[in-house]
């Protein structure tokens, strides 16, 4: 049994040392103090599904389709923050401009 035992072990320190040859290193990163950061003030993060519509919208297309050419440019868009924040996921067709089919629900 002995020798079964060291073969075994023999065995499963081979396997360490292949596998910490092949892994790559964990880096060492600084400690905040070490780094120079002092700063404890908290952080807060805000997640929502990419392009997801949330909120509450209301525009007039007429006011701010200023060039008339009937759509809504992003530059256009800039007038109503929701709309700024949710354009990508409005633009469905993804051509930089917003249709009135595509503010199906926008508009009132």
């Amino acid at each position: 049994m002995n020798a079964a035992d060291a073969a075994a072990a023999a065995e499963a320190a081979a396997m360490a040392t292949r596998d910490a040859a092949t892994m790559p290193p964990t880096p060492v990163l600084p400690s905040p103090a070490a780094a120079g950061m002092t700063d404890t003030s908290q952080v807060t993060v805000t997640s929502s599904e990419p392009d997801s519509i949330v909120g509450d919208y209301s525009i007039d297309f007429a006011a701010m389709d200023t060039n008339h050419n009937d759509n809504i440019s992003r530059a256009e868009a800039r007038t109503n923050p929701t709309l700024t924040a949710e354009f990508a996921a409005v633009d469905n067709d993804h051509n930089g401009r917003l249709s009135k089919a595509e503010l199906k629900g926008w508009i009132e």
